[in-house]
């Protein structure tokens, strides 16, 4: 089954910046972000989720954020990430899901 996400902006390889801040969602709904340039970083919490978003928007307001899930995450994990990039004024979002192994689409 095939869910169609309305989002600001579509994820081709094309459009993704190579400095853009990356929030990975993994299967178990644990989150992983980074803003591009250092290392990932393990959040315990959507309230650091939340100081993250707001960090990079304060350093770069028109920074874009890309969004990877395995394609088995719980929809309303992702929604409650999104939801995040946008209340906090995230423009540019992009979503990038995992459909096997090694693969990106």
């Amino acid at each position: 089954v095939k869910m169609s996400v309305d989002l600001a902006e579509a994820a081709n390889r094309a459009e993704v910046e190579k400095q853009a801040a990356v929030i990975a969602i993994g299967i178990e709904g644990q989150i992983e972000v980074s803003d591009g340039l250092a290392p990932g970083n393990r959040l315990n919490s959507f309230d650091e989720l939340d100081g993250f978003v707001k960090e990079v928007l304060t350093v770069e307001p028109t920074k874009q954020f890309i969004i990877k899930a395995d394609r088995n995450v719980r929809y309303d994990t992702f929604n409650a990430v999104y939801e995040r990039l946008r209340t906090h004024g995230a423009r540019r979002i992009a979503l990038l899901t995992e459909t096997k192994k090694g693969a990106t689409q």
